[in-house]
This record gives C-alpha cells, sequence and structure tokens, in this order.
C-alpha cells in the first residue's frame, strides 16, 4: 500500500488537484462567519461546533455563544452552567463541558494563546486527531491535513480506492510540491466535497476533476456507488 499512495500523490500532483481545487475555491468558497472574522479563538470554537452539528446550524447558534463569550479571556469570569444555557438547541452537551474545561487549561497553562502544536492540543479535552489537524491548517495555517467523512470521500474516489486518513493525508502532503496555504487547501476541500463531490448525487458535469477522477459519472445512493471502482491510476 506504501508504494500506492507515493503512485497517488504523484497522481495528485500531475493532474493538478491542488491548483486546481484552490483556484475552485477562491471563487466559490462558502462565507462562513467564522471565515470573515478570522482568529484563533473563533476556529477553535467553531470546530468544537462543528462536531457532530451541521455547518448552518452552527452559522445560526454561534453569534450568540460568542456575545456572551467572546474570547478565551472571557471565561474566567464565567460558570460552566452559562455556557450549556447558551450551548441549548445544539446537543451533545459533552462537548460544551469540554471546551469549559479546555479554555480554563489554555488560559491557565498557556496564557489564553490556543497552542501551535499537536501534542499540546491533543492534551485539551474534546480535542482529537481531526480537531488538531484543523486548527493547525486553519487556525495556525500549519502542513497538516483535517480528513473527515468528506474530504475522506473526495480524495477516495479520485483516487478509486480506499485509503486509511494517516494515507491519505501522505498522498495530499505529496501532492504538495511548492508552499501553498494550508488553511485555504483544508477549507477548500471540505467546501468541495460538500458541495460538488457530495455524498449522493455528485455534479460532476461541474467538477474540476472530472477528466481524472475514477469515479467520475457512476451513480451513487446511499454513499454507495453502483460500480465496483477498480480502475489504474494513469
Amino acid at each position: 500500500m506504501k508504494s500506492n499512495v507515493i503512485e497517488l500523490g504523484e497522481f495528485f500532483h500531475k493532474n493538478k488537484f491542488i491548483p486546481l481545487i484552490l483556484h475552485w475555491f477562491k471563487i466559490n468558497q462558502r462565507n462562513l462567519y467564522w471565515r470573515r472574522n478570522r482568529d484563533l479563538y473563533l476556529t477553535y470554537l467553531s470546530e468544537i461546533m462543528l462536531q457532530q452539528t451541521t455547518v448552518k446550524t452552527v452559522e445560526n447558534k454561534i453569534l450568540e455563544i460568542i456575545n456572551i463569550f467572546p474570547n478565551f479571556n472571557s471565561f474566567k469570569n464565567k460558570k460552566l452552567e452559562q455556557l450549556l444555557k447558551v450551548w441549548s438547541g445544539l446537543g451533545y452537551y459533552n462537548r460544551a463541558v469540554n471546551l469549559f474545561k479546555a479554555v480554563t487549561i489554555i488560559n491557565s497553562k498557556f496564557n489564553g494563546v490556543l497552542p501551535d502544536n499537536r501534542d499540546s492540543l491533543i492534551s485539551l479535552p474534546g480535542v482529537g486527531t481531526y480537531t488538531s489537524s484543523a486548527i493547525l491548517a486553519i487556525g495556525h495555517n500549519q502542513k497538516a491535513f483535517p480528513i473527515d467523512v468528506n474530504v475522506k470521500r473526495l480524495v477516495e474516489r479520485i483516487s478509486g480506492a480506499e485509503f486509511k486518513d494517516k494515507e491519505i493525508e501522505s498522498i495530499l502532503s505529496l501532492a504538495c510540491k511548492k508552499k501553498i496555504s494550508y488553511r485555504s487547501l483544508a477549507e477548500s476541500m471540505m467546501d468541495f466535497s460538500s458541495i460538488i463531490c457530495k455524498k449522493n448525487n455528485p455534479d460532476c458535469d461541474i467538477c474540476k476533476f472530472s477528466n481524472f477522477c475514477k469515479s467520475a459519472f457512476q451513480k451513487f445512493e446511499n454513499n454507495q456507488n453502483t460500480k465496483k471502482i477498480n480502475k489504474k491510476i494513469d
């Protein structure tokens, strides 16, 4: 599988996957509040909220939360009960509990600054591999690749094979031959897989990658393609 990962990294590079998706993103990116108002706190808060919650729901709720909790420092004179109250309607309240615990650590151990290394991020309650990668890429613009089900679907459909998350990270890393914005790459793959390469009925007609995608124009129902993907990588 290692040789296949290397081969696919070259395949993605040769077919200009990175510049194509970044160009698409520049024109078509979603206009989200936490993107319009970039700061580490909003990146962190939005990523925690987006766990198990749709983008639309988070968009509708985040202003209510930041009205009471506008930054890391604002947690110092607040109680967990206040966060739980404003969190109402989002469900999965353990996220709010972990958020409060994590911000307490950020304020006490990291002087109110969101860490910029994976080990410190992973040490925070509620932050796992995906969320730490998202914070590193989107918040700190570091070389990291947050792989969720949507990004995984995009890469696997193009390549015509299934991969573990770590393998997808390697494929994307190998495809990045030049210095890029890792923030834009992460967000572009999130947006493209949600808008174009959808779970069901992907829009292959307008897809930037349809000329080299190994799954292009196949029918997808309930996230299963009707034909077995087994095409050779050129």
